[in-house]
């Protein structure tokens, strides 16, 4: 049966792009030729390039947008005056692995309207090296972590959604969500500038490189992100299509990643299937083991899709008989409970519209494993088992560097995600409290709490770290005002050990509590992340 299966999935149908028009895009296709064309529908048909050039060597071998210090930077000038009214999505590719930044104040601006409300992007500056910046228009600040750097080629996409949310994405894949007030209506009376902005001669800088720009006036979704990252990178995992959606959690693939998430051993997560081809017989296949890149043993499909679970695996299993059950018309919903240990799986469904008659949804891997820790990447929610103690306020997981100037760090230790307190008023003086899931201490090795710490501000207050058992708290280590060793943009975090093994709790079980007493003012703010115990 598993030679059946493995015959079907050669023959997968190939991915479609995104189902929206875009405002503007600019492909940078026309070799050393100054304007730039616009294939979009609003805006003249081509636009001029002021300090910039085209040239270089793009994802699909075609010239790109290149910065040129040597030039007077200002811009490509659209034509057209900002005007969206529901939602914006900005994407692009950008490639900057020849660039080095030039200081903290220098900006390289990518996009923007100064009389839109200072609606741009940017990196550098207060965005940080290897991260850009949405801001402006009246939405608050997005962050994008590691959007570029040594690693090449990078898609990179700024969603606004009119709901009353801000998402960012690297490579296809959620990296931030930002709350923003509903229904903003972005308007400039000025035209909006690519490779640079209105209100600044700081542009794209030498060694940066643009590909694939594109305005939208709509909110794309995750999965019409992804297919524009398709053209911007080398694509090594399948991805959701509306032919068959496949989500653990929540979590699906992205063009160079599974999902990934991890469950506490015992805990119950939701595997959800959907599809729109009417009567499709459907399949779910998982292997003990994670799933597989293009290159790394996986198949790579004619279509352009990727068969990621390893088709070789003994302990391969087939969910529903291999596709022995016709589709509900509804979408799937599996509440399962799993021993410890790797798993990975992918989504397929029949269907006539493809060639093969298969289409398959992205793939996702799942760690089942007891309380160790976290390091916060996986959601911007709380991991699973934490918990926030009653009479306080909760710790954020946020992923945009602490909102104020002088306190907190600019991002995390380890990108995406990381833990902390906003003091922000009426916080200022607040106690704050977060328990882990609970450590059975008969599993630990080393018997170690590690963690990364930030204490960076001038009103740093108490961080109290104690043994939560059955309500009883022991302190097992604090730490007070600011380590004068960290300071933004510099030095944000210092890496911490706990010996646990003085503290092992009489029932052999307890949680840890990480208890913040504010001290006083907005610059107060701490930072957890990587926390780890074993």
């Amino acid at each position: 049966m598993r030679s059946l299966l493995l015959a079907l999935f050669l023959g997968l149908c190939s991915l479609t792009s995104a189902g929206q028009s875009p405002l503007l895009a600019y492909d940078f296709d026309t070799g050393g030729a100054n304007p730039a064309v616009n294939g979009g529908t609003a805006g003249p048909a081509s636009m001029p390039l002021y300090g910039l050039t085209m040239g270089g060597a793009s994802p699909n071998g075609t010239t790109c947008l290149q910065g040129d210090t040597a030039l007077a930077i200002y811009g490509g000038d659209t034509g057209w005056v900002t005007n969206l009214l529901s939602g914006v999505t900005i994407a692009f590719c950008i490639e900057t692995s020849g660039h080095t930044m030039v200081g903290n104040n220098a900006f390289a601006y990518l996009c923007g309207d100064q009389t839109a409300g200072q609606f741009r992007c940017f990196t550098d500056g207060a965005a940080g090296a290897d991260s850009i910046l949405f801001r402006g228009g009246g939405l608050a600040d997005t962050l994008c972590p590691n959007a570029h750097g040594p690693q090449g080629w990078t898609h990179v996409a700024f969603v606004y959604d009119p709901a009353g949310e801000s998402r960012a994405y690297v490579n296809g894949s959620l990296v931030n969500t930002v709350a923003q007030p509903p229904a903003v209506a972005i308007v400039g009376t000025g035209t909006f500038r690519v490779g640079g902005y209105s209100g600044s001669i700081d542009a794209l800088d030498t060694g940066q490189f643009m590909e694939s720009f594109k305005v939208y006036d709509t909110a794309l979704t995750a999965a019409e992100i992804n297919q524009l990252a398709i053209g911007c990178i080398a694509q090594t995992y399948s991805i959701n299509s509306p032919a068959a959606s496949f989500s653990v959690d929540g979590v699906s693939s992205s063009v160079v990643a599974p999902g990934q998430l991890a469950v506490q051993t015992g805990a119950t997560f939701t595997v959800s299937m959907d599809t729109n081809v009417p009567a499709a017989a459907w399949e779910l296949a998982y292997t003990l083991s994670p799933t597989l890149p293009l290159g790394g043993g996986a198949l790579a499909l004619p279509g352009g899709e990727i068969v990621n679970v390893d088709l070789a695996n003994p302990g391969l299993t087939f969910f529903n008989g291999v596709f022995g059950t016709p589709w509900g018309g509804s979408p799937v919903n599996i509440n399962v409970t799993l021993p410890g240990g790797t798993y990975g799986g992918q989504f397929a469904v029949t269907n006539p519209a493809a060639v093969s008659g298969f289409t398959f949804g992205g793939a996702v891997d799942l760690s089942v494993a007891p309380c160790l820790g976290s390091d916060f990447d996986q959601s911007l929610s709380l991991p699973p088992g934490w918990s926030t103690p009653s009479g306080v306020v909760p710790w954020t997981v946020d992923a945009s560097g602490t909102p104020s100037t002088g306190t907190g760090p600019t991002s995390a230790a380890t990108l995406p995600n990381y833990l902390y307190c906003e003091t922000s008023s009426p916080n200022s003086s607040a106690s704050f409290g977060i328990d882990t899931c609970t450590v059975n201490f008969a599993t630990l090795s080393n018997y170690k709490l590690d963690f990364d710490l930030s204490r960076i501000g001038a009103t740093m207050g108490t961080l109290t770290i104690s043994l939560n058992e059955g309500g009883v708290l022991s302190t097992i280590a604090t730490y007070s005002g600011a380590d004068p060793n960290q300071f933004q943009n510099g030095p944000e975090w210092s890496a911490e050990s706990i010996d646990l093994l003085p503290f092992i709790p009489t029932s052999g079980a307890a949680s840890i509590r990480f208890g913040y007493t504010a001290g006083g003012s907005y610059t107060g703010d701490v930072s957890l992340d990587n926390v780890s115990i074993n």
